[in-house]
Order: C-alpha cells, then structure tokens, then sequence
C-alpha cells in the first residue's frame, strides 16, 4: 500500500470519527434540550391525552405529535421510555399535562397510572337496554362489541342472556379503556352479591336455583318504591309461587312488551301472549327484567311472610299490601278517589 493511499485512509478514517462525534454531540445536546422542554408551556393550559388499550409506544409518540405537544423527533420519547425502564409499564388510559410537564414525567405517570378517573353510574332498576345505550353513547370509552351473544359467551353467562347479570353502582373508570372492560367489573360484582344472597336465604323458598332468586330480586327492584316494601313485595311473590298464583306483576308484562309500551299499560296488553304476562303465565318470567340492587337481592333472599296476596300503589310513594281480593279493590278505589282530589286540587 502506498504511502499516499495510507495517508488518505487515514484522513478519511478521522473524518469519519469527528462526523460520528459530531452527530453524537448534536444529538446529546438536542436530547438533552429535548429532556428539558415541557410538552406544555407553563403559559398554556392543561389539556390531556388518552392513551388507549393496546396502545404502542409508537402510538403515544404519534399522539403527542398530532396534539401538537412534541417538537422533536419522535425516536426520543422511544429512547427516553427504554431508558427509564417504562417501554412496557405504561399503562391506557386518560393523563391530565399540566404546564410545565416534561417528557419522564408523562412516562413516570403513565407507569404509576396516574390517571384522570371518571365516574359512571348504572342505576338500580336499570335495563340491558338502557344500559347498552348509555355505554354505547359514552364518548370516553373505546368502542366494543355490545352484542348480547359475544358479551355472554365472553362472561360466561349460561343461557346468552344479559338481563340482571350487572350489578348496579357507580364504576370508576379512565377515558381509553372499553365497555367490557366496566361489564367484566359490573357482573363479578353482581355475582359476588347474588352467591351472599343465595348464601343466606331463608328456609322452604320456592327457587330452583340462585337465578330464580335473581329473577324475583328484578321483579321486585321494579315494582317497591321504598325501602320498607322491598322485603314485603317479596313474600306476596313468594307466596303466590307457593300458591301457585299468577304473579300479576305488571313491570314484567311492560318489559315484555318492549318498545310498544307508551308510559300505560292497557287492558288488553294483559291479554297478550308473551313469556312474561305473569297475567297469563304462572309462575316467574323467564329471565330478569332489570339489574336488581342489593336490597332486592336481600328481599328476594330474606322476604317478609305475611297473609298478604295483593299490593297496590299507596299514592304516596309506597303501597298497601290485602289479603284478600275484596280488600285490594278497596284499595284500589281509594287510589283512585286519593288521585282525583289531587288532580282537582
């Protein structure tokens, strides 16, 4: 090799090292400006990102960006996120950035998910239905599959059917999680409280099993207005089953019915055919027809015997409960003389 040709190597060789300690230094400097400027200025406002389930690292870089929050090249959240060991604990969810946040404190938080929490609330009494709707229209969760059939197989719920299977509370929640995921909590819970109540029911019962005692809890969730009543509408459906009574409930014929129910039920709507006309058909519906709440669950366990076969609204929030037929027509009249003085007053 000639002396010229090595000197050349040689001189390539050191720009080549003086390049790689350039591009490094640019590089630590600009990673370092990069560790140093907040996502958000400390004279903006706060805002927030969601960070949703099965989320990438690559997916919250392309998210800073397109909210307008990162200046830098992407690759440095990569490299600050293996640096801190926090690549794969970050958590989904929603994350409030207030001014002056930097870059490893998202990713500190995003680790210890420190999430902006939200509430939502089932009510009790409330319907598959009603609440399909309101996970469906709820903005912050990630849409998922709400479909009857898939949703039970996933639960494990036997007969493919929703209604009484989710327990009524207030779940906490994060913008970025899905719908499942609040129905997973909402059925372990309402399988919790049923196994308690079936746990502690009282003697001689006419269930067949715990689901019996889920479907009288619905019915007795939509029909008791006061606390009181929970326990003592129980016996009068416990004792008609005994009895071998139709149950005559109308909260069952009015979900039967579906959408065709216009706020009154009518006479003839006791006389059409459907699996829960407890007019028609003796014994229970053949599902629930609300998710019951842990007073029903415990009336349905725990029901107030009496002589009583009959109940009819008070007009003042609660009921009168007959013995007879000849008494609940008396009650039912002076319901009614009871609405018309109020009406013409």
């Amino acid at each position: 090799m000639s002396k010229h040709y090595r000197a050349v190597l040689q001189r390539a060789k050191f720009i080549v090292l003086w390049a790689v300690v350039f591009v490094l230094v640019v590089f630590l400097g600009t990673f370092v400006a990069f560790l140093r400027t907040p996502l958000v200025a400390k004279t903006q406002a706060s805002t927030s990102i969601v960070f949703p389930m099965g989320a990438s690292l690559i997916d919250l870089t392309q998210t800073l960006k397109q909210q307008h929050l990162l200046f830098y090249p992407r690759s440095y959240i990569v490299v600050l996120a293996y640096l801190q060991q926090a690549s794969k604990h970050l958590h989904a969810g929603e994350y409030l950035l207030t001014p002056g946040i930097f870059p490893g404190d998202l990713l500190t938080k995003m680790v210890n998910e420190d999430v902006v929490w939200r509430n939502l609330l089932f009510v009790e009494g409330i319907t598959w239905a009603q609440m399909q709707a309101q996970l469906a229209s709820n903005s912050y969760l990630l849409k998922s599959s709400l479909e009857q059939t898939t949703l039970a197989q996933k639960l494990h719920i036997a007969n493919n059917q929703l209604e009484g299977w989710f327990f009524p509370d207030t779940y906490r929640y994060t913008a970025g999680l899905t719908a499942f995921a609040i129905l997973h909590q909402a059925h372990a819970l309402m399988l919790t409280h049923l196994t308690k109540a079936w746990a502690s029911r009282s003697a001689h019962l006419p269930y067949r099993n715990a689901y019996d005692l889920l479907i009288v809890a619905s019915l007795v969730e939509k029909e008791a207005k006061i606390p009181s009543d929970y326990p003592r509408i129980a016996g009068v459906i416990v004792k008609r089953l005994q009895l071998g009574m139709p149950l005559q409930i109308d909260a069952s014929v009015i979900y039967g019915l579906g959408a065709a129910y216009d706020g009154k039920l009518k006479s003839s709507q006791l006389k059409m055919a459907s699996p829960y006309n407890t007019y028609l058909c003796k014994g229970l519906p053949p599902t629930p027809i609300a998710m019951p709440g842990e007073a029903s669950l415990q009336a349905a366990a725990q029901p107030v015997m009496s002589d009583a076969l009959y109940y009819v609204a008070s007009g003042t929030g609660g009921h009168v409960f007959s013995a007879t037929f000849r008494q609940q027509v008396q009650a039912i009249a002076r319901l009614r003389l009871f609405q018309r003085a109020r009406n013409d007053f």
